[in-house]
């Protein structure tokens, strides 16, 4: 496995759990973490929709990042080889969104937390944005691929060509 790999993976799950400790913390408040910088905690409490889109943003965009092509399509188990990934990786896309509503319907059964639409659709909006930045990305790499396949294909145009 490549390091590069390794390391994508290992960040996505660092996001994860991250994403979890702060979905399923006792307290919606940051400021009151013994470990966060208490400007880092007010700011964050005041601009709470904030913290939704760029926190879910990263974790999305880490999960895009995230290359698990060969797991799917070369995995000895056909339940796994079922799930092969979409060119545009919208199955991915509609996870990370069902993901998102099911983290805030987790809260509705904890004391001092509740269930916030504005969560959700600040959580979807960052995930949307993570990726139409990695679509418009691959887009660009598959029409600058296309391109050069194209000119490795062409034809050779004997008149243009200096003799001496």
């Amino acid at each position: 496995m490549k390091l590069s790999r390794i390391f994508w993976f290992l960040a996505f799950i660092a996001i994860l759990a991250v994403v979890l400790f702060f979905n399923f913390q006792h307290s919606s408040r940051v400021a009151e973490l013994s470990w966060m910088p208490q400007r880092w905690g007010l700011w964050l409490d005041e601009h709470d929709e904030f913290r939704h889109f760029i926190g879910f943003a990263v974790f999305a965009a880490l999960g895009f990042a995230l290359d698990l092509d060969a797991v799917f399509t070369k995995s000895r188990f056909r339940f796994l080889r079922r799930f092969k990934p979409s060119r545009n990786r919208t199955g991915r896309l509609g996870a990370f969104l069902v993901f998102v509503y099911l983290l805030e319907l987790g809260q509705i059964g904890m004391p001092q937390r509740d269930f916030d639409w504005m969560d959700i659709v600040n959580g979807w909006g960052g995930i949307l944005l993570a990726w139409s930045i990695w679509f418009a990305i691959k887009s660009t790499q598959r029409r600058r691929r296309h391109r050069a396949h194209e000119r490795r294909r062409s034809p050779i145009n004997v008149s243009s060509i200096p003799f001496r």
